[in-house]
């Protein structure tokens, strides 16, 4: 068993603009006046205006300002590559939003678009991979900053930090933006020392595969994926009853209450998804009480969030990085062997022997599916391909004691069998497939919103210069 060891890694490359715009995109919208992203030192004047900036002690020798000769738009963008395994992102910058109008903000619901009239602000955004640079629409995962700062000028550098792990946990490229859009008077944006902090998972992460776990006796388990096989060798009395892959492709697992001496029941353990080894978390628990028994595990695809059934005890809510933190949500005497949610991270599917119960996360109701299942089943995973089962999401489901028909895919609204995966094990008790583990699984970017406007435009200006 080994013991989880996280590693600090920076994502951004030259934050700090000492290699000039290196890394960096700059993408000025057409027709802009001027408009651009320059390298200067803290203190000096703007470029091309002449304002005043303040100084920067840690600012080295060089930073990024916005100055115009007239009315555009500039976006300053740096993919950032997420690896798998991280348990922590830390967004931090400095920046200073200067407005020379002395009348902004204004934020036209035309977004960066210095034709909509009035827009005069700045703003700081996460957007999705291949996103248009000026989108802020559903494209911009979150926003960060959005206005100008006070009427002092120069404004002075504020340092901004931002806990992003739960926005970007899922491993990809997302596109870190600043963007500022003017057409009353000159807009001086400044941005130095830029930083995504992240603490990534020293082990190895799922890959695009099904991983299950087998049950050999009373508690010996042997971690398998469907097309390698097994994953090192058998955990002689550890019980792993669950498992499940986190949004950041981390595999865990947890542990029922037939363990061996010296092993703990109820715990929950992070699992190398090459080796198998095991690295203990914690155990699942409250300062109320211990969940001893805990035989199944699901992440909630879009919330991120850990949840699992305790035999005797219903539905919990786990703390993946502190389990003693866990909440009991739904009290319950049925029993369930394991669960999943929908892909909509909506519904929470339950078995137990051939009866599938479903939890509904906004009415919190516990209902039986119609659905019988074919089989004793001890493991559950909601699973959508876009080359399996015609592109529709089927529920895989692992059968106890059966070498046969011992994995299989069920679609719902039909209660049929629609796909069929047979492996060299007859006591499946969990099962788990996470798609973005995948290449080339995305869904499609949506229209952008537009949001209601409360404001007079005047006419906008076609020189910021006197004439």
């Amino acid at each position: 068993m080994l013991n989880s060891v996280t590693l600090a890694q920076e994502l951004i490359n030259n934050g700090d603009f000492e290699n000039g715009l290196d890394e960096w995109q700059v993408i000025i919208q057409e027709g802009s006046n001027g408009t651009d992203f320059f390298l200067s030192t803290p203190g000096n004047s703007t470029p091309l205006s002449d304002h005043p900036t303040a100084n920067n002690l840690s600012g080295g020798n060089h930073y990024v300002v916005t100055d115009q000769y007239g009315p555009g738009v500039s976006a300053l963008i740096q993919p950032v590559n997420i690896p798998p395994g991280v348990t922590s992102v830390t967004l931090s910058f400095q920046m200073f939003v200067n407005d020379q109008s002395g009348m902004g903000p204004f934020v036209h619901p035309a977004g960066l678009n210095f034709n909509a009239i009035p827009n005069q602000h700045a703003r700081v955004d996460i957007l999705s991979a291949g996103a248009n640079a000026f989108s802020t629409g559903n494209a911009v995962l979150q926003n960060l900053y959005l206005g100008i700062d006070g009427d002092q000028t120069p404004y002075d550098y504020t340092n901004y930090s931002f806990d992003i792990t739960n926005l970007v946990m899922t491993p990809g490229t997302y596109n870190l933006r600043f963007a500022e859009v003017d057409n009353q008077l000159w807009f001086n944006l400044g941005i130095d020392n830029v930083s995504m902090m992240a603490q990534v998972e020293d082990i190895a992460t799922a890959q695009c595969q099904v991983y299950g776990v087998q049950d050999n006796g009373l508690n010996n388990s042997l971690f398998f994926t469907v097309e390698g096989g097994p994953l090192g060798a058998v955990h002689a009395g550890y019980d792993i009853e669950a498992l499940d892959i986190r949004p950041n492709h981390v595999l865990y697992g947890s542990s029922g209450r037939d363990v061996s001496a010296g092993k703990e029941p109820g715990y929950l353990y992070k699992i190398d998804a090459q080796t198998g080894e095991l690295s203990p978390v914690g155990q699942i628990k409250n300062a109320i009480q211990d969940f001893d028994e805990v035989d199944s595990l699901s992440f909630n695809p879009k919330e991120g969030t850990l949840w699992g059934w305790a035999r005797g005890e219903g539905l919990i809510q786990i703390n993946p990085d502190n389990p003693n933190q866990t909440t009991l949500e739904l009290p319950s005497s049925i029993d369930i062997e394991d669960l999943t949610w929908d892909t909509k991270g909506k519904l929470l599917y339950g078995a137990w022997k051939t009866q599938l119960w479903v939890y509904d996360s906004e009415d919190k109701s516990l209902v039986l599916h119609p659905c019988s299942l074919p089989g004793e089943v001890e493991a559950l995973e909601m699973v959508w391909h876009p080359e399996m089962n015609s592109g529709k999401e089927f529920l895989l489901v692992g059968i106890h004691n059966s070498k046969k028909l011992n994995l299989v895919g069920i679609d719902l609204a039909t209660c049929e069998v629609v796909v069929k995966m047979p492996v060299p094990y007859d006591d499946v008790e969990g099962i788990s497939f996470e798609p973005s583990t995948c290449p080339g699984i995305k869904k499609p970017l949506l229209p952008d919103n537009i949001k209601p406007l409360a404001s007079i435009p005047p006419i906008v200006p076609q020189s910021y210069l006197p004439k």
